[in-house]
């Protein structure tokens, strides 16, 4: 469950991120899908109070934290130093938390992208959070951790949404990369989205 930065076995393509390098552009022309209005909503500090056990972080620890009924869905070890990161999820809501050594939770941010979630990946002081929407469409997010414990939404208006199931996370030059489907209904690719100091951009597409 744990790691600081679960490159791998995410997509197991790195072929991917290589042929970037010769490509020019896109075979589809479909611009990026759009976020289903039916997404859950997030996660909120309301609420009554229910512990949270997070395994590994000085033994037995436990933060406390406004998310009756949450359930750890993954975590990352040092996404800055001293301050690690945990993904809760409770009936298709989700919470992304800061901890720090102790366990303590020093921060956190409802997660609005997606109805279900299945992994974190972390790196660079920024965790990408993979989830997918009702109509089963994988949908990406992305957060940065300040040196408070605080999270920055960095998934523009509707997170990063794919055209199929598929979505991964990418180890990009810059970064942890965001790897989603487009088509225009005739051809599917791959588009990957890397961080360009001020936001996620899309920087090439890729054959399925």
């Amino acid at each position: 469950m744990w790691g600081r930065a679960p490159y791998g076995g995410v997509m197991g393509r790195r072929w991917l991120v290589v042929a970037l390098l010769a490509l020019a552009g896109c075979g589809a022309s479909a611009a990026l899908p759009a976020a289903s209005s039916s997404a859950g909503s997030p996660a909120s500090a309301s609420g009554t109070k229910a512990p949270v056990t997070v395994p590994g972080l000085g033994g037995t620890s436990a933060g406390s934290v406004e998310c009756p009924g949450c359930v750890v869905v993954a975590g990352a070890r040092a996404v800055l130093a001293g301050l690690d990161a945990v993904l809760v999820t409770s009936d298709g809501r989700a919470l992304l938390l800061s901890t720090d050594g102790g366990g303590s939770v020093r921060g956190s941010l409802g997660v609005p992208y997606g109805v279900t979630f299945s992994g974190l990946s972390c790196g660079d002081g920024r965790c990408i959070v993979v989830g997918a929407q009702p109509d089963g469409h994988a949908i990406l997010s992305a957060f940065e951790l300040d040196g408070d414990g605080a999270w920055r939404d960095l998934s523009g208006a509707t997170g990063f949404v794919s055209a199929t199931a598929k979505g991964a996370v990418v180890p990009l030059e810059s970064g942890l990369g965001v790897s989603i489907q487009v088509s225009d209904g005739v051809t599917t690719v791959w588009t990957v989205l890397g961080w360009n100091g001020t936001a996620f951009a899309v920087i090439g597409c890729a054959p399925d």
